[in-house]
């Protein structure tokens, strides 16, 4: 079994100091608006995959006039127990990851190692809004299966960077062109990595989001994603030449992964442009659910956040959605009254009260 045992958060958004235990199972967080429930788990998250899901800059998750910050996770896998410490310090820029009090140099080379499943209010997003949003879902949990797929990742982005960089620069000469040609092959090479993987994913990921999202709708509603790559993987190096007058004019590249995107479809129809609201919500957590489970089909435990999801939900579809998690997995649940939930699930769970600090 898989599961965080203790968190301690110092100086972390509404937190000077606080130790909390967790249990195995189902632990839900009860507390009025405002109380740091979601900084509970954005703190779970934090831990999992060094980074909030909803920050943009770790200098936003210090608490207010404070210095820095700290996470210490305890977490029991397969009966061990390992020690997780992340901090930030503010005036050096410095983010440190301890491991068992080991010094994890590259957070790349850690993420994936305790994996985690983020359901939030804002998923509803990755079918309605912009396509940085569903890059964004592709990269963070691709790359809690995948280590190569973060490391080209990041190997893209630096020979992006610097491909665009000389783009900008004016009245290129000769030995300019030559360096961009390198950069335009190098760029290609990581490119057709992730289009691979993100395919392959994505054809993983189908089946358990469509058999969830029929299940979760009494078999009327089948989702289904439809990756859109922006190139081909076998057009990719061609096209990248032909584009280059047109990338130097624009000053930047405008082919690539990097404006790759998907769509939802429901029943064959694109959900962003023909589904209800309702429909959207069921999609988006029949994604979210139909991603949990792949990871349990990998064999890879992990640990399910459900941040303010239920109080949209009535208590039979309550019940029909926790039915098709894996028995024993630890789900954490954050709520403001518990009066909505199904009186079987308060049963089985730990119930954590939490009052404004």
């Amino acid at each position: 079994m898989f599961y965080i045992q203790k968190l301690k958060l110092i100086n972390f958004r509404c937190y000077k100091d606080k130790k909390i235990n967790f249990k195995p199972g189902v632990n839900i967080i009860v507390g009025k608006n405002a109380v740091g429930k979601t900084s509970l788990v954005e703190a779970i998250y934090c831990l999992s995959l060094t980074k909030s899901y909803k920050a943009s800059r770790d200098s936003l998750l210090i608490q207010h006039d404070q210095p820095y910050y700290v996470l210490e996770g305890e977490f029991i896998n397969k009966e061990r127990s390992h020690s997780v410490l992340l901090s930030y310090e503010l005036d050096k820029l410095r983010k440190r990851l301890l491991v068992d009090n080991n010094v994890i140099k590259k957070m790349s080379d850690y993420i994936g190692t305790f994996k985690v499943v983020m359901f939030s209010p804002d998923d509803s997003e990755l079918i309605k809004g912009y396509s940085p949003q569903r890059r964004r879902f592709l990269d963070v949990y691709l790359g809690q299966i995948n280590n190569k797929y973060l490391k080209d990742l990041s190997n893209y982005n630096k020979v992006l960077k610097n491909r665009n960089e000389l783009l900008k620069k004016p009245n290129q000469n000769e030995q300019d062109l030559e360096v961009l040609k390198i950069y335009s092959e190098a760029l290609v090479k990581y490119g057709i990595n992730l289009i691979t993987e993100r395919k392959k994913f994505i054809e993983m990921l189908n089946p358990e989001v469509a058999k969830i999202s029929l299940a979760i709708s009494n078999e009327t509603e089948k989702t289904e994603l439809k990756y859109m790559p922006n190139v081909e993987k076998d057009d990719f190096l061609l096209k990248t030449f032909r584009q280059l007058k047109k990338d130097l004019y624009l000053q930047t590249t405008g082919l690539g992964p990097h404006k790759d995107d998907f769509i939802f479809e429901i029943n064959g129809k694109d959900a962003a442009s023909f589904a209800s609201q309702g429909q959207q919500r069921t999609s988006s957590i029949a994604l979210k659910l139909g991603l949990a489970n792949l990871f349990d089909k990998l064999g890879m435990d992990n640990i399910v956040i459900l941040d303010d999801v239920f109080s949209e939900l009535d208590k039979e579809r309550q019940n029909q959605i926790m039915q098709l998690f894996k028995e024993g997995k630890q789900i954490f649940i954050t709520t403001t009254t518990i009066d909505s939930i199904h009186e079987t699930l308060l049963e089985n769970s730990n119930i954590i009260k939490i009052e404004r600090e």
